[in-house]
């Protein structure tokens, strides 16, 4: 399948006033999305591209217990790099401030070698 998804927000939310708009999508188990470039239909609607990894068919959308999936928007204006996240601290106002550093393969270099000094 490859058609877009429309997805509805109860609050208004002006994609229009991020530089680069994207959504991140907040599954119900707690993982997040990638960024997703949306299209605005109108104030309370848009439309992301269908990706088998957002897997809209497991949404639980009519179930009183379960927290619908979350939209997170913004923007992006730079180019992204791989990163550790070394800490998330969500703010009362709804946004978190993510501390990471940037990913080099030599920091995973030498996990499977063996110390010299080992017996077995």
């Amino acid at each position: 399948m490859t058609a877009a998804k429309s997805l509805w927000s109860s609050a208004n939310r002006q994609t229009g006033s991020f530089q680069n708009p994207r959504v991140i999508i907040r599954h119900q188990d707690g993982r997040a999305s990638a960024m997703v470039v949306p299209t605005r239909i109108d104030d309370y609607t848009l439309s992301v591209p269908y990706s088998a990894a957002l897997e809209p068919e497991l949404w639980a959308m009519n179930d009183a217990y379960i927290e619908p999936p979350r939209l997170l928007f913004c923007s992006s204006v730079r180019v992204p790099y791989d990163a550790l996240v070394g800490e998330i601290s969500p703010g009362n106002d709804g946004i978190s401030q993510v501390t990471a550093i940037q990913y080099h393969p030599g920091k995973y270099a030498y996990d499977d070698a063996t110390y010299p000094g080992d017996v077995a």
